[in-house]
């Protein structure tokens, strides 16, 4: 989608051809989505609890996400997604280290 709104086309142009079907594609992930299931279970009875955080980013995006990563008494390890975030690239083009930053900032804003 920023390729096409930094391409300049007008809203009520034609897409090509190439752009059409990425945007079919896309609009057949979106759907997909009511179908995600993401368990989250956080009450766990554990000799230790840490709390994982990553951000990372390319140049069409950055995100940051936040898990729980419980050891129980009998040295099982469970994981459990607390949040995730994430963000198109900004159109002004950005170095790679500074969308970083920004990514490895969100948790702490």
């Amino acid at each position: 989608m920023q390729r096409i709104w930094r391409s300049g086309i007008g809203w009520d142009d034609v897409l090509l051809e190439r752009d059409y079907a990425k945007w079919v594609d896309y609009l057949d992930e979106v759907r997909k989505l009511s179908q995600l299931r993401i368990p989250r279970c956080y009450a766990l009875r554990s000799s230790k609890i840490e709390l994982h955080v990553f951000g990372d980013a390319s140049e069409h995006a950055y995100a940051a996400v936040a898990y729980w990563r419980a050891v129980r008494p009998d040295g099982t390890v469970h994981l459990a997604l607390v949040a995730g975030k994430s963000r198109v690239a900004p159109n002004k083009v950005m170095s790679i280290p500074r969308l970083e930053l920004q990514a490895a900032l969100w948790p702490v804003a």
